[in-house]
């Protein structure tokens, strides 16, 4: 496709063997760079970070090795008052916005506070694939904006689950109560099931804010309000 750029893909170990034979074998020849970092399931260890988001791990509960991921927006600059504009010079204006306080020419000081205002909080994804039900994780997704949790079978379907290390649309749902989410998206559905509406009716009696999730859908998770 004309790719060029290098291509950072994270992953367990055995990944990079997988792609390294299938590359070998079928005498394929990358025209750009090809990265692998290699995850061990830890969670709360950073996998990936930039100026726009911090990437941290999760520890699924799965048969085999699975990770699961947080993704953290970073902090937004503080947003200049608009009366308080003509007093700060343009050249300071990203700094006032970094928190800094204004010094005015005749030695006086104008705290930050009173020149900007309180920035939305960072927004929170937490992503878990395959995954038995795992407390263990609610430390690291306590209060996210939005979870996503496989949502295998239901209740009726609660042995199953257990044994395949999969979760019900119960376990989905508590889980999101117990890290106080505000949303929470289902998926992974088990084929038996023609259409997830049974599954998000198990979550919605648990946790209402539920959405069952769609191939190729976008789906925007809303700002908090400041004062949130």
């Amino acid at each position: 496709m004309g790719r060029t750029g290098a291509l950072h893909i994270h992953g367990p170990a055995p990944l990079k063997e997988i792609i390294d034979l299938q590359l070998r074998e079928s005498r394929t020849f990358l025209r750009y760079p090809l990265h692998f970092n290699a995850l061990a399931p830890e969670s709360g260890r950073v996998a990936w970070q930039d100026q726009h988001v911090t990437v941290t791990l999760l520890a699924l509960r799965h048969r085999i090795p699975c990770t699961g991921f947080v993704f953290t927006e970073s902090p937004a600059p503080r947003p200049l008052i608009r009366s308080m504009l003509p007093l700060i010079p343009p050249v300071w204006r990203s700094r006032i916005k970094a928190g800094e306080d204004l010094l005015l020419p005749d030695g006086g000081l104008v705290p930050n506070g009173s020149l900007t205002s309180k920035p939305p909080p960072p927004r929170r994804y937490a992503y878990c694939s395959d995954t038995a039900y795992a407390p263990e994780l609610l430390p690291h997704i306590e209060g996210v904006d939005l979870l996503y949790h496989e949502a295998t079978f239901t209740r009726m379907l609660a042995k199953r689950a257990r044994e395949t290390m999969h979760s019900t649309a119960a376990d989905a749902a508590n889980l999101a109560q117990e890290a106080h989410a505000r949303a929470l998206l289902l998926g992974h559905f088990s084929s038996r099931y023609k259409s997830a509406d049974e599954l998000l009716t198990e979550a919605r009696l648990i946790f209402p804010e539920a959405r069952a999730s769609q191939d190729g859908a976008v789906y925007s998770i809303p700002e908090r309000p400041a004062s949130d």
